[in-house]
């Protein structure tokens, strides 16, 4: 991983890379679900039609 912010946070709060890593991936993968669906409620408001 080549993040600054991943390994800062992974060797400050004491994780070992595999659990940062596999914290990480469950994190941005459920950001990315949840901005995803904003993403389509707000466009379905701009474009209810489309």
């Amino acid at each position: 991983m080549n993040d600054s912010g991943f390994w800062v946070v992974s060797r400050m709060s004491g994780m070992t890379p595999d659990e940062a890593l596999q914290t990480f991936s469950v994190t941005a993968g459920s950001l990315a679900v949840m901005g995803f669906s904003r993403d389509i409620e707000i466009l379905s408001t701009v474009l209810p039609f489309a």
